[in-house]
C-alpha cells in the first residue's frame, strides 16, 4: 500500500464542531478522481489524501467487555472489545494506527439511527454475507450489536482523521454499534 503525507500531517486538527462525525475542515469539497474504489482523493490543493483500504476513523466508538466505551484512538492491545452479541476478543495488534492522517470513508446510516464510518476497501457483514464496504447499497441489512439487522438507508462519503484498524483474535469488531470484520481487501 502506498502511502501519501498530507501538507504538513501535524498540522491536522480536529474539526471544530461537537459533533465527531462532521467531516475534516481541510477536506471540504474533496472529490474522487475514481468513483469505484477511490485510491486518491483531491482536497482542493496541490495535495492529495491516500485513500486506504483498512480502518477507521479515531472518533469510532467499540464496546469493551466491561461495558465502557472507548474511542478507536483510545484502544490498546490487550483490552478486551466487542466482536458480535455477547462475544468478545482480546485486540493483539493494529495493523493500522495513524493519528494524523485525513483518509476517505464511506459513511452508512441506518435505520435504527447508527452511524458506521468505514473504508471503502473494509470488510462489513451485510445481507449475512462479508462483502466490503463499497459494495453495500441502500435497504442492504446490517448486523447490530445485539444481533438485531437494520436496513442502510443512506451512503455517502466523507474524510476523517484517523487510520486504526484494531485486530483481534476473533477476526470480527463491532464498531458503531455496526458488526464488521478486521480484515479488508
Amino acid at each position: 500500500i502506498r502511502s501519501e503525507r498530507v501538507d504538513k500531517p501535524n498540522k491536522v486538527q480536529r474539526p471544530s464542531s461537537s459533533d465527531p462525525y462532521h467531516s475534516v475542515p481541510h477536506a471540504q469539497g474533496a472529490t474522487f478522481k475514481d468513483k469505484s474504489v477511490p485510491s486518491e482523493i483531491s482536497n482542493g490543493t496541490n495535495s492529495t489524501i491516500q485513500a486506504i483500504s483498512s480502518c477507521f476513523p479515531d472518533h469510532s466508538i467499540i464496546r469493551l467487555k466491561d461495558g465502557r466505551t472507548k474511542r478507536m484512538d483510545e484502544i490498546e492491545i490487550g483490552d478486551s472489545i466487542q466482536v458480535g452479541p455477547r462475544l468478545y476478543s482480546d485486540v493483539f495488534m493494529f495493523t493500522h494506527r495513524q493519528a494524523k492522517v485525513l483518509s476517505d470513508f464511506i459513511v452508512l446510516e441506518t435505520s435504527s439511527g447508527h452511524r458506521l464510518y468505514i473504508s471503502p476497501g473494509h470488510y462489513l457483514y451485510a445481507n449475512d454475507k462479508l462483502v466490503a464496504s463499497f459494495l453495500v447499497r441502500p435497504k442492504d441489512e446490517v448486523i447490530l450489536e445485539d444481533g438485531q439487522r437494520t436496513s442502510i438507508i443512506t451512503i455517502s462519503r466523507t474524510v476523517a482523521t484517523g487510520l486504526y484498524n484494531p485486530q483481534t483474535v476473533h477476526g470480527n469488531i463491532v464498531v458503531d454499534g455496526i458488526l464488521a470484520s478486521t480484515y479488508t481487501t
